[in-house]
């Protein structure tokens, strides 16, 4: 059925998916790569009572970067709004703002914006642009059903949050209703501030009571990076008096963390929309918030989120301890939660922090020592870029004498790269691999490849453990690259 006549300013796309199988790349000794071709081997199957369709790897990778690079300049914009420095501030002063609202702003505001902002102006423009662009294709695909979504929300439909006001700390935030995928997203921002980047740089750990303690086989106790821990779990804000539920009971509170505000904003909207997921996202430091968010949220097993939760990191530093990482597989394996971590391969941010000490040497000895909390670990399927290659895969975890030694050596490698970037940061490019519009470029390099796979499918060759013995690469041609 045509949806023509449907209209929603606020979807964010859809590409069709397609199934594959698994080949051996003959041209790769390393062991380490296979190649995708299109047959029906491995096609997740399809829930028909879902009124979602399937939306593939692609679609959700252009989806959260082309978000995280709208949150990153709506704050400015807001701010520029507050300082009555645009016309029509309410655009981006009052919630819902919707991308219309967005997109209908910086044109109203061309000239002075493009002189604040320079060429940011241009890429929320392109990021604002294609998020619209796509919401006919979902629209057609969902039929009636979108309709159906738009009338039980009232127009709350859009950016309905941002946590942008605090004078304490720099944890900047937004809350996203899209009636057209059904989903409530968190959006983290990345660094920008000093305290910001006070808080990237503090490589201590904290050790906490873990919110999966009480499911069998899992450590009490886990250690994550406490800048990050301190943003989401020890910044309170301050007569809020607002309900959380604490077991069976709903208890109203004056005093609360910012991870329970988020939270707790994500629910309502949940609670307003049965059979809406909750995912989340975020760009450097906001990769980093998100996937502690998401790993906290799935642990409360709340009956208003439908499904796992599902975050996709884009360019964040590693987390947590290898307990952490554990947990957090665990967490996958059950089903609580699913990550897809995505790193541009000479960005330098997603190797840190290596380890949890200044004090270099002390940290490999406890390497030597396979002292749990002696190294950070990534976690989450990672989707690894460069302009021609797209690399899948799950990083591992040390094993055996031989694999110590592996990582001291890389270890070392690492820390004097990152070092050494300090100094040469204008020649190596690494801002520039670190750039959220790059993300984009490069996802965007990928689409043919990254189209013929779901996250489902990930997660079910993830569960067949391939990624135990090889990973996942696909080849865009150099021509296709420079298009």
């Amino acid at each position: 059925m045509e949806m023509s006549s449907v209209r929603n300013e606020d979807g964010f796309g859809f590409a069709d998916t397609h199934a594959f199988k698994i080949k051996r790349d003959s041209n790769d000794h390393s062991s380490s790569g296979v190649e995708i071709e299109n047959v029906q081997d491995l096609r997740v199957e399809k829930n028909t009572k879902e009124f979602t369709p399937e939306r593939n790897v692609f679609s959700e990778l252009n989806y959260m970067t082309n978000l995280s690079n709208v949150i990153y300049n709506l704050v400015f914009l807001r701010q520029m709004a507050n300082q009555g420095k645009i016309v029509r501030p309410e655009r981006f002063l009052e919630f819902p703002i919707t991308m219309k609202n967005v997109a209908d702003g910086c044109r109203e505001n061309q000239d002075q914006l493009k002189e604040l902002m320079g060429t940011n102006l241009e890429v929320v423009q392109r990021a604002v642009k294609s998020m619209r662009d796509e919401v006919k294709n979902m629209t057609e695909k969902r039929g009636h059903a979108v309709l159906m979504d738009l009338r039980k929300n009232r127009g709350n439909n859009g950016v309905v949050g941002v946590g942008d006001d605090s004078t304490d700390h720099n944890l900047v935030y937004g809350v996203v209703v899209d009636s057209v995928n059904r989903r409530v997203v968190v959006v983290f921002r990345g660094t920008t501030e000093t305290k910001d980047i006070i808080a990237d740089v503090t490589f201590g750990m904290i050790k906490y009571d873990q919110p999966y303690s009480g499911y069998k086989k899992q450590a009490k106790h886990i250690a994550v990076h406490c800048g990050w821990f301190t943003y989401l779990f020890e910044n309170h804000v301050e007569n809020s008096d607002v309900e959380v539920k604490k077991g069976s009971k709903v208890q109203s509170v004056k005093s609360f963390t910012i991870f329970d505000k988020i939270f707790e904003l994500a629910i309502s909207h949940l609670k307003r929309n049965p059979g809406f997921s909750l995912w989340v996202t975020g760009h450097s430091m906001g990769g980093a918030l998100a996937t502690l968010f998401a790993f906290t949220a799935a642990a409360k097993e709340h009956e208003c989120v439908q499904g796992p939760v599902t975050c996709i990191s884009v360019a964040s530093p590693k987390v947590g301890d290898t307990r952490f990482r554990k947990t957090h597989e665990w967490a996958e394996q059950t089903g609580l939660l699913r990550h897809l971590r995505v790193a541009n391969k000479y960005d330098l941010v997603p190797m840190i922090p290596e380890v949890p000490d200044l004090c270099f040497w002390s940290s490999c000895l406890f390497i030597i020592a396979y002292h749990p909390a002696s190294r950070y670990r990534h976690t989450g399927v990672q989707i690894n870029l460069d302009p021609t290659t797209c690399e899948i895969s799950y990083p591992k975890l040390s094993t055996g004498v031989s694999r110590v030694i592996y990582d001291l050596v890389m270890c070392s490698f690492k820390v004097m790269c990152i070092a050494g970037s300090v100094f040469t940061l204008p020649c190596t490019g690494n801002l520039h691999e670190h750039s959220v519009p790059l993300y984009a470029e490069r996802v965007a390099m990928h689409e043919e490849q990254l189209s013929k796979l779901t996250i489902d499918d990930v997660y079910k060759l993830y569960r067949k453990n391939l990624f135990k013995k090889k990973s996942l690469r696909f080849k865009t041609s150099k021509k296709s690259a420079e298009e």
